[in-house]
């Protein structure tokens, strides 16, 4: 089965500038005659999947949206195609991969049962992960940034607490930061400790 996650402008380097160049590039893992499952897409990067699927012969499968989502303080529950879930890990957009896991799971034959099981022991280390005080997350372009910003409004209180960032130059840390400096009272940032 070949996964392609939501598309955003990133890796333009290697990718492309427009999300149907990156789309194109991500596509290329779609094989002839083999399940493609997707994450909802922007039209542009849906129609480019669609179409690249079309021409391989492969069959698509896209997650749906989870619904009753909710968000708790050590873990998130929500209800996906008439099934209720809980995961460990926080954050806005993680009902949205859980959904995406769940149709990629349900695609290669695996049970049910097997799918909540491991869905309730998966973690994601460094996205939108507490410990302490402390949230780590690793967005770094525009949909991790907007991703980020909702989860911000969900669990803590904007305005309250204070940010240490370290970006790459080739990432779209302008835009990351336009998006989520709102949710500070203060940002800090450091360089990273590597060319």
């Amino acid at each position: 089965a070949a996964v392609i996650t939501p598309i955003s402008r990133d890796h333009s380097a290697f990718l492309g500038d427009t999300v149907t160049e990156i789309a194109k590039n991500k596509a290329g893992i779609i094989k002839p005659k083999t399940t493609v499952i997707s994450a909802l897409q922007p039209k542009e990067a849906a129609d480019v999947i669609n179409k690249t699927a079309r021409e391989r012969n492969a069959a698509l499968r896209c997650s749906e949206a989870a619904t009753d989502i909710t968000y708790g303080q050590d873990s998130t529950d929500f209800i996906y195609k008439d099934a209720r879930y809980t995961i460990k890990m926080l954050g806005a957009y993680q009902p949205k991969n859980a959904a995406l896991a769940i149709e990629t799971a349900t695609a290669l034959g695996i049970s049910s049962a097997a799918i909540q099981a491991g869905l309730a022991a998966a973690r994601l280390p460094y996205r939108f992960e507490r410990i302490g005080k402390f949230i780590l997350d690793g967005a770094h372009n525009e949909g991790a940034a907007r991703e980020m910003a909702r989860s911000l409004e969900i669990y803590t209180r904007p305005g309250k607490i204070a940010f240490i960032c370290g970006c790459f130059r080739d990432k779209d840390y302008k835009k990351t930061a336009e998006l989520t400096s709102p949710y500070a009272s203060a940002v800090y940032c450091v360089k990273p400790p590597t060319p």
